[in-house]
C-alpha cells in the first residue's frame, strides 16, 4: 500500500507525455507493469494516460498481450475490460489471435473464453509453430490441468460445431495422438464422442494406432479408455506398426523419458516395466507373443534387451 501511494504521488507529478516514452529496452513504465502484474498500479497509471493502453512494447506487444505472456491472470483480466471499454481503439484482429494463444498456453482460460464467444473463428486458426487451440489443449497433460481446461475444451468443441469451416481430419487426428501421448483422456473423449471413426486412425508416418503410442507412452488411462471400447479393441490389437512391432513389443520397449510413471529409481522402474509387460502380455492372442518385428524379435526377446540394457545403466 505504502509502495501504492508513492507511485501514485509520484505520478501526479508527471506529465502523461513522460509515461508514453519507451525506455531503451522498448517498454513503456506501463509495459513493465504489465509485465510484472501490478494491477493497482496499473489502475494509477492509466488514470494518468488512458493511451498507455494501447503503446507497444518489446517485440512489438501490446501491454495486454505482455502480461499474458508472463502469465499474469488477474493484469490480463483487468487489460481486456479496459480495451473493451475503450470505445476509441480496439485491438487489431492479428492481436487478438496472439492475445488468443498466449491465453490457452498460460492458461489464462477467463479471457480465452471471452474471446473465442467474441470470435468464433478463432477455433480454426493455427499458431505460429502450426497448431491450432484444440491441438495446444490436446498436448497439456491432465496431472498439470488447472481450473477451466474442460470449460475451454467445451467452448473449442461448441464453436468446432457452429464453425462452416472446420478442423480437418488431419487436424483432428493430430489432436488425438497428441492427447494420446500427454494422457489427456478429457480431449480424447470429447473427440471420439464426436469423431468416432477416429479411434481406427493410425498415424501415417510411424503407421501407430492410438494403442500403439498408449503403450509407447506408457498412458494407462488411455489404455483403459480403448478396453472399455467394446468389440473395437480387438481390431486394433491387431494392428502393427512401421517396424512390425505389435502392440506387446512397444510394452516391452523402454518407456519414452517424459512418461516413465513419475517413478525416481532405477529399480522401481524396471519392476513397473515388468508389470506392464505382463498386464499386456494377459490380453493379446497366442501368436502375438510370438511374432517377430522386422528387427527379428519376439515381443519377449525384445523385452528382455531392454531389461539388460536398462540393468547396465543403472550400475
Amino acid at each position: 500500500m505504502r509502495n501504492t501511494s508513492f507511485v501514485e504521488k509520484l505520478v501526479d507529478r508527471m506529465d502523461f507525455q513522460d509515461l508514453e516514452i519507451c525506455m531503451a529496452d522498448g517498454n513503456t513504465d506501463f509495459c513493465l507493469t504489465a509485465i510484472t502484474g501490478n494491477v493497482k498500479i496499473a489502475e494509477i497509471l492509466l488514470g494518468k494516460s488512458p493511451r498507455l493502453l494501447w503503446i507497444r512494447g518489446q517485440k512489438d506487444m501490446l501491454p495486454i498481450q505482455l502480461a499474458s505472456s508472463a502469465g499474469h491472470i488477474p493484469m490480463t483480466e483487468f487489460l481486456f475490460q479496459k480495451t473493451q471499454e475503450d470505445l476509441h481503439n480496439s485491438i487489431p484482429f492479428e492481436d487478438m489471435v496472439k492475445l488468443f494463444f498466449l491465453t490457452i498456453d498460460n492458461n489464462i482460460y477467463p479471457v480465452t473464453s471471452k474471446l473465442l464467444d467474441r470470435y468464433p473463428k478463432l477455433v480454426t486458426i493455427e499458431n505460429e509453430e502450426g497448431l491450432t487451440p484444440l491441438q495446444m489443449l490436446a498436448q497439456f497433460s491432465l496431472c498439470k490441468e488447472t481450473t477451466g481446461h474442460q470449460e475451454i475444451a467445451s467452448l473449442l468443441f461448441n464453436a468446432m460445431d457452429n464453425e462452416k469451416e472446420c478442423l480437418s481430419y488431419v487436424q483432428l487426428s493430430t489432436a488425438m495422438f497428441d492427447a494420446a501421448k500427454s494422457g489427456n483422456i478429457m480431449i480424447l473423449e470429447f473427440l471420439l464422442k464426436d469423431h468416432p471413426d477416429l479411434l481406427f486412425e493410425v498415424d501415417c508416418k510411424e503407421q501407430r494406432s492410438l494403442l500403439h503410442i498408449a503403450m509407447l507412452y506408457r498412458q494407462e488411462s488411455v489404455y483403459r479408455l480403448i478396453l472399455n471400447k467394446g468389440d473395437s479393441k480387438k481390431v486394433m490389437i491387431q494392428l502393427i506398426d512401421f517396424e512390425g512391432n505389435n502392440i506387446l513389443h512397444l510394452a516391452g520397449m523402454p518407456a519414452r523419458p517424459e512418461e516413465r510413471f513419475g517413478l525416481s529409481t532405477d529399480h522401481v522402474l524396471m519392476h513397473s516395466e515388468e508389470r506392464w509387460f505382463q498386464a499386456v502380455e494377459k490380453m493379446v492372442p497366442p501368436v502375438m507373443k510370438r511374432m517377430k518385428n522386422k528387427k527379428g524379435l519376439t515381443p519377449k526377446e525384445l523385452f528382455s534387451v531392454t531389461q539388460r540394457v536398462a540393468q547396465r545403466s543403472s550400475i
